[in-house]
């Protein structure tokens, strides 16, 4: 039986000018009301030789100037919590799915929202389709939702902020965010399983 890979999870923390302290509560981490620009996300990784392998990224909810301890309550922040995942060689396949809280957030059920084939007219097809999924949501305009996308980690906080369009001249709402997760690892984390059950839905649709 193949044994999983240790785990490592953090809570990074990241300012754009020195910064000394920062507070907690019962719950949270709580940063200081002093006009710096505080990047905050947890995130969860197995070490490798090179680089160690990112399992998920969640950011702090909207740039709170607080973080929940516990990521999962940092998940039940949110409104709405959706996933894409994108597979392509000549044509893509990109699929949807969606968290339904339960009672009092207590737990998620998963439930399949889109699955769409199209023909990428740029180098980025995942972000095609991460673009056209936000546009034709079904959402209230005041519901807080979370989009968790398994590429281009290194960009996804400033698409949040708004300095880079998700695709073409297409940024991200202001009542939508984006967390990162893969869908190559097993985890049981539900940001990863979300990205696991879209991919598995793509591989079999592009099956000869």
């Amino acid at each position: 039986m193949m044994r999983s890979k240790p785990r490592e999870q953090f809570v990074y923390i990241g300012c754009n000018q020195k910064f000394d302290r920062i507070g907690y509560s019962a719950d949270s981490f709580v940063f200081p009301g002093d006009n710096k620009v505080y990047y905050i996300f947890h995130q969860r990784q197995y070490p490798r030789d090179k680089k160690p392998k990112i399992i998920y990224a969640l950011f702090q909810f909207f740039g709170a100037r607080e973080i929940r301890k516990n990521p999962v309550d940092e998940l039940r922040r949110y409104d709405r919590v959706f996933a894409i995942d994108t597979n392509y060689s000549e044509t893509a396949v990109s699929t949807a799915v969606e968290g339904v809280w339960r009672a009092e957030k207590r737990g998620m059920d998963i439930r399949l929202v889109l699955s769409r084939r199209f023909s990428p007219t740029t180098s980025k097809p995942e972000r095609e389709a991460w673009a056209h999924f936000v546009s034709a949501a079904n959402v209230n305009s005041h519901a807080k939702c979370c989009l968790i996308v398994d590429s281009d980690l290194g960009q996804l906080m400033r698409i949040n902020r708004g300095e880079l369009p998700v695709s073409g001249d297409l940024h991200l709402p202001s009542n939508w965010q984006l967390n990162y997760a893969t869908s190559d690892v097993n985890d049981d984390f539900v940001m990863v399983r979300m990205l696991r059950l879209c991919d598995k839905h793509n591989r079999h649709l592009m099956r000869p």
